[in-house]
């Protein structure tokens, strides 16, 4: 009787939003995942993922996370995933925003932000937002949003 009375309820409210009740929080290895397949992102063998989410919002969908590596894991993370660094294009997004995870980010020299397009495998365009904070060092903190444009 009880799980009539859900379905009856989920019935009532739209798909999406009965949807999102239902499904369950994406694992450490989805968002890794995710981040790569769907930002080109390859993170160190070192990374420790502090808090991820991969959030869909109609078609549109973003994958944040923030990890803590290493100076030389952060150096990895910028090659592997070809990023450039730019200071020229550099971005205070982050700067703004609360972390989502980690200590909070501090403008000053020690912080590397950028942002810029990324083409995907199969043409389709995002956007990658960074700041890597060595504030802390020899902790490095990264902070990543992806999304689509």
């Amino acid at each position: 009787m009880r799980a009539t009375m859900v379905s009856l309820i989920c019935a009532a409210v739209t798909a999406s939003g009965c949807a999102a009740a239902e499904r369950p929080e994406p694992t450490s290895a989805e968002i890794v995942a995710a981040a790569r397949e769907f930002g080109g992102i390859v993170l160190p063998a070192d990374a420790e993922l502090l808090k991820g989410r991969i959030e869909q919002g109609g078609p549109d969908t973003a994958v944040r996370l923030a990890i803590k590596t290493t100076p030389a894991g952060a150096e990895q993370l910028v090659t592997a995933s070809g990023l450039e660094l730019n200071r020229d294009q550099a971005s205070d997004h982050y700067l703004d925003a609360d972390s989502l995870a980690g200590p909070p980010i501090v403008d000053g020299p020690w912080v590397q932000a950028w942002q810029g397009p990324y083409r995907r495998t199969d043409g389709s365009k995002i956007y990658r937002n960074i700041a890597i904070d060595s504030k802390h060092s020899p902790a490095i903190y990264v902070h990543l949003t992806l999304f689509e444009i």
